[in-house]
């Protein structure tokens, strides 16, 4: 289908390089009768004599720069065609680039079109794999990615003046691009409430891709285009009442999440989002149990997509159905904590960054860091922010940079996934692998890494690798081979690394490789190293001090230990309280003979909601100092108590009584010790748990009684069940008892029936002539 003419208008302003390129890709791919318009804004650098070598270009010259609206508009009333295609000079189109975004000109109604692009705010972003210098991967990607989307439109109400193609007449009719916002931002935006607003559509050609390098006429003249928007936002503001995002759209904040088979996390991670999220949007990857109907049944938007090993894809593509200005990034297998109220006022305020830093507790299984604190960008706006990386995964901005963010203490996000539990059932290990792995082949297969972002790509894949062998390793039968191979990806990607935050997590994840492969002199060396690249030496004095710890040297390391403050953040937003290391500190401790300190490091830890020492572990402790378990028992506090009681069952019986007993006595109304206490009277002497029987009886749960329980269970021996049986009986005259009793007696052996029958009489003196003993 051959397409009609259109004119391209293409406003410059010095650059001349970015403009040469943009003009030798335009060329080729033009078709006789399209017009291209030139307007030279004030240019001073080699652009007049430059544009002077394409004779097929029209050239408007201004003396000095009226910015980026005044010479769009200039440009158009210059046009011949029935669309305008308004084109930065700081972009490169590949061939047939042209076709596809006026294909969709063909439907009447389509007012607008924008394409793809690598560099864009919203959802013409996509995420691409080709390196930005590369030019000719760029013409391949689009190639293929085009012919796949070819005819594909979306609706949207903005598109962005990057590349837009408009009909003329109804660009002319409602008075072309705003004059008023200067230099450049927002001019787009107006353009389309207003073009929307005449009753147009606007949409998306997914089958056109133009790359984009992004704010480069700003950059090569010396502007900060963040500086330039913002001024222009106010102006829009002024003139529509709401940012652009939210126009026709009452949605603040999107919860956004892909899943598979998450039936026994979401339900929790949904119920979090209440309050905040003013919409769920869900991506399924394939699940096969009822995680898709727990969804919808809880009002998300459900979107089922595929599975492709690329986290990204899936996260950008669940991107493409939110409505909201805000974007939250969420997993099924974690929580939002915290003041919801105070983070909704904060995302509805004026002047709001790109995105705000959330902070992450990840619960990791067992260990020193059973619970890690690290910040990440989980919440940003949705017109600015995209996926990029098929593992671990990050948002970024146009062009692949990172966001403006600002910190937040509203709310943090509870992680459970990668508790050992978590880890085994669903083999995270062995899955983010072989991702990791296509990572740093994908980018190897291209040769040594060339320039900065080449280096620095490459690093941080080989680090990626290095961190998922390390963690594959720790669930491993046999973890040596996984620490080998990760400490080589470590030690390559601290090489290369250009950001110090890549080369400190290589160096991180090298000492950890080295001390489980019992490596402890090169481990102490790499720590150094770590510390000589922190300003914030916090995590090396962590690491410094474990390695001492194992080296036996226990004074040293705990000085090591001491050196981090109560609440201390590394160069990287890594956060680190002192009861996430109270283990190691109480292990230093213990070693040098001071019991008491180690149970009190503890105990204070446990206070503060974060201590991962077994309960065992801290009465022995307390025994050693001479003290009991009422420490123990002062220091646990409701966000506690469901797990200390789990651990308190797995104690011995006289030990978990005593703890019990004291806990009790403390708190007879509180229910969870009584109830633990039943479960640990099952394993008591019978005084004992007649005791707890009663104080069982005394809130009203008979049906709890162990004395009950051991008196109906089958696994036990028949005078065990008729002595618990008959004291049941005989204390508390339950009929529940009496049904037993007679159960447990014909299990006896008949040579024991006459002397058990005695001991029944003499525990239940009223069944002398009860035909339960004459029988």
């Amino acid at each position: 289908m051959v397409r009609a003419p259109a004119t391209v208008v293409i406003p410059v302003w010095n650059a001349w390089e970015l403009t040469r390129a943009c003009l030798d890709s335009l060329g080729a791919t033009l078709r006789p009768r399209d017009q291209v318009v030139v307007v030279d804004n004030g240019s001073h650098d080699g652009t007049a004599a430059g544009l002077r070598r394409y004779p097929w270009l029209e050239v408007i010259t201004n003396s000095e720069n009226r910015g980026f609206a005044p010479a769009c508009n200039q440009g158009a009333a210059a046009a011949r065609h029935d669309v305008v295609v308004f084109l930065n000079n700081d972009t490169v189109v590949p061939p047939r680039w042209l076709d596809g975004l006026l294909s969709p000109m063909a439907d009447p109604t389509v007012v607008a079109t924008g394409p793809r692009s690598n560099c864009v705010s919203g959802p013409q972003m996509l995420a691409v794999p080709y390196p930005p210098d590369s030019m000719a991967a760029m013409r391949r990607f689009s190639h293929e990615w085009c012919e796949e989307h070819r005819g594909l439109v979306s609706d949207v109400e903005r598109l962005v003046g990057f590349c837009l193609a408009v009909r003329t007449q109804p660009f002319r009719a409602i008075g072309g691009f705003d004059e008023g916002y200067e230099v450049g931002g927002y001019e787009d935006e107006d353009l389309c409430v207003r073009l929307r607003a005449a009753g147009g559509r606007l949409v998306i050609s997914h089958g056109s891709f133009v790359h984009h390098h992004g704010h480069a006429t700003f950059d090569a003249n010396g502007l900060s285009w963040r500086d330039q928007e913002l001024s222009n936002r106010e102006r829009y503001l002024a003139k529509f009442g709401a940012d652009p995002e939210e126009v026709g759209t009452g949605a603040m904040v999107s919860a956004c999440l892909i899943v598979k088979d998450e039936e026994e996390s979401l339900p929790a991670c949904l119920a979090s989002l209440v309050g905040l999220a003013d919409e769920v949007v869900v991506y399924d990857t394939g699940s096969t149990d009822s995680t898709i109907a727990l969804a919808r049944d809880a009002g998300a938007v459900v979107v089922e997509g595929y599975w492709d090993d690329d986290f990204g894809r899936a996260r950008n593509d669940a991107l493409a159905h939110c409505t909201g200005r805000w974007i939250l990034w969420i997993d099924a297998d974690e929580v939002v904590e915290g003041d919801i109220e105070g983070l909704r006022r904060r995302l509805a305020g004026p002047a709001q960054p790109e995105g705000y830093v959330v902070l992450i507790e990840n619960e990791m299984g067992t260990g020193w860091n059973s619970r890690s604190v690290h910040p990440a960008c989980r919440l940003f706006r949705r017109d600015v922010g995209r996926w990029t990386g098929h593992l671990h995964e990050q948002v970024c901005g146009p062009g692949g940079r990172l966001l403006a963010l600002n910190p937040q203490e509203d709310v943090r996000i509870l992680h459970h996934g990668y508790t050992d539990a978590m880890m085994s059932q669903r083999h995270k290990a062995d899955r983010n692998l072989g991702l990791a792995r296509a990572g740093v082949k994908k980018l190897d297969a291209n040769g040594p890494p060339k320039g900065p972002a080449g280096r620095e790509a490459l690093a941080g894949a080989l680090t990626n690798l290095g961190r998922t062998l390390f963690v594959a390793g720790a669930y491993s039968d046999s973890p040596a081979p996984y620490y080998e191979e990760s400490l080589e990806h470590c030690r390559r990607g601290a090489l290369l690394a250009t950001n110090p935050t890549t080369r400190r997590l290589a160096l991180r994840m090298g000492i950890e490789d080295l001390m489980g492969l019992g490596r402890l002199a090169e481990a102490a060396e790499w720590a150094d190293r770590l510390r000589q690249a922190s300003r914030k030496p916090v995590l090396a004095d962590i690491l410094t001090g474990r390695i001492l710890l194992v080296e036996g040297d226990n004074a040293a390391a705990l000085a090591s230990f001491d050196r981090v403050g109560p609440r201390e953040t590394d160069d990287d937003g890594f956060e680190y309280r002192a009861e996430l290391i109270a283990p190691l500190r109480a292990r230093a401790l213990a070693a040098l003979d001071r019991p008491g300190a180690a149970a009190d490091v503890l105990l204070a830890a446990l206070a503060a909601g974060a201590c991962d020492v077994h309960v065992g572990t801290i009465l022995d402790l307390l025994a050693k100092a001479g003290r009991g378990p009422d420490d123990l028992v002062a220091a646990v506090t409701p966000a506690v108590t469901r797990p200390v009681l789990a651990q308190v069952l797995q104690l011995a019986p006289e030990p978990a009584d005593s703890l019990l007993e004291t806990w009790w006595r403390r708190d007879p109304s509180d229910l969870a010790p009584l109830a633990a206490a039943a479960r640990v009277a099952l394993r008591l002497p019978l005084v004992r748990t007649l005791e707890w029987s009663a104080r069982v009886r005394q809130k009203g749960l008979a049906g709890a009684c162990p004395l009950l329980v051991v008196a109906a269970d089958a696994a036990r021996s028949p005078a065990e069940r008729v002595r618990a049986a008959a004291v049941a009986l005989g204390t508390f005259r339950d009929p529940r008892a009496r049904t037993a009793l007679a159960e447990a007696l014909a299990h006896v052996p008949a040579a024991e029936q006459e002397a058990t029958r005695a001991e029944v009489a003499l525990l239940c003196p009223f069944l002398a002539d009860d035909e339960l003993l004459c029988a």
